[in-house]
């Protein structure tokens, strides 16, 4: 009897201790499966195409940007018209890799025609990031002494406003901007970050996006003091009127 009891405690050991390999066996395939997967979401494009940088104007000779401002205001007019055309409706026909360059997230195409087109997400993937970037709380009444600014990485809803406020007054100095769909197969294609392929491998679909005109001959240059001094009294200010209105 003990040895029979020595006989099937083995026996049960054995079993347990295959079925332990076969699950530890099963669990690796999975991952390598997993993994596999993984990998061919992620590996670029076969045609994978050079980073040309903020020089890739030497490539595209014949390209249309916008240069000058100092228009007369039929001239601007006409251009803007022009521009916000080809921006909505031309196709695109080519991509241009720059790399990352700024802050926001950018994609460069070229339009039919030759015209250099800027796009700029309007706000984050909700399937991939979870928070949008678009709050529908003014800040003003929650938190008037708090400064805030809009999502860094996509500003394309930003440049939309901007733009619809510089035309409203006339000024004519921001470049053409128009809100644009583009299918996402061909918005991330080229985008060889981790987020950009796993946003590629989703399902095709629209994605949102401020259509610029390129524009070259930029200069920057840091902001007045009476300028920053104005933005930094905006908030006590606010606290201040909210107070008296409280009373």
């Amino acid at each position: 009897q003990k040895q029979g009891g020595r006989f099937s405690s083995l026996f049960s050991c054995c079993l347990c201790t295959r079925r332990v390999m076969m699950s530890c066996l099963c669990i690796l395939i999975s991952l390598g499966c997993i993994s596999m997967v993984v990998l061919s979401i992620l590996q670029p494009p076969v045609d994978r195409k050079e980073e040309l940088g903020l020089s890739f104007m030497n490539s595209y000779p014949n390209a249309l940007v916008q240069r000058e401002f100092a228009l007369s205001l039929d001239d601007h007019y006409k251009r803007d018209q022009e521009w916000k055309h080809a921006l909505a409706h031309n196709e695109i026909i080519d991509t241009v890799v720059i790399g990352h360059h700024g802050l926001a997230k950018k994609y460069l195409f070229i339009l039919e025609g030759g015209y250099v087109a800027m796009a700029k997400p309007v706000e984050r993937n909700l399937l991939v990031f979870p928070h949008s970037s678009i709050s529908t709380i003014s800040w003003l009444k929650q938190h008037p002494t708090k400064a805030t600014r809009m999502d860094r990485d996509f500003q394309g809803w930003g440049e939309l406003c901007a733009v619809a406020i510089d035309r409203v007054l006339g000024w004519y100095r921001k470049p053409s901007v128009v809100g644009r769909y583009i299918d996402s197969k061909l918005l991330y294609y080229h985008d060889y970050s981790f987020w950009g392929r796993i946003q590629y491998a989703l399902p095709s679909h629209n994605v949102p996006v401020a259509m610029h005109a390129w524009v070259t001959g930029l200069a920057t240059r840091a902001p007045s003091s009476s300028i920053g001094n104005y933005l930094r009294a905006m908030p006590d200010a606010i606290k201040e009127e909210n107070t008296v209105t409280e009373r």
